[in-house]
């Protein structure tokens, strides 16, 4: 990751976009979409646009992080994460 030189950012007009997905709404399964506070606009956008759609869905912006918040803030992320697996009822144990 520390090599990464971001050359795909690097020309005029690049930004976060949301490709189509297919139908979300029959997306069922409990689902924890995660989105870093310090994420660039779009793609805290596009999180928040998939947890409004996905019917069974909790979102969890971790503060400290930006795009990848597994490494930015493994201790947030896995805590979060590990409240999902942990839930019970319909959701995943």
């Amino acid at each position: 990751v520390l090599d990464y030189s971001g050359w795909h950012w690097q020309k005029d007009g690049r930004q976060a976009r949301m490709t189509p997905t297919g139908p979300l709404e029959k997306v069922v399964v409990p689902t924890l979409v995660i989105s870093g506070k310090q994420d660039l606009k779009g793609y805290r956008n596009i999180s928040r646009k998939i947890a409004a759609t996905l019917p069974n869905a909790k979102f969890q912006q971790i503060h400290n992080a930006g795009h990848m918040c597994n490494l930015e803030d493994a201790n947030a992320f896995n805590t979060a994460l590990s409240g999902i697996l942990h839930t019970k009822g319909d959701e995943i144990l």
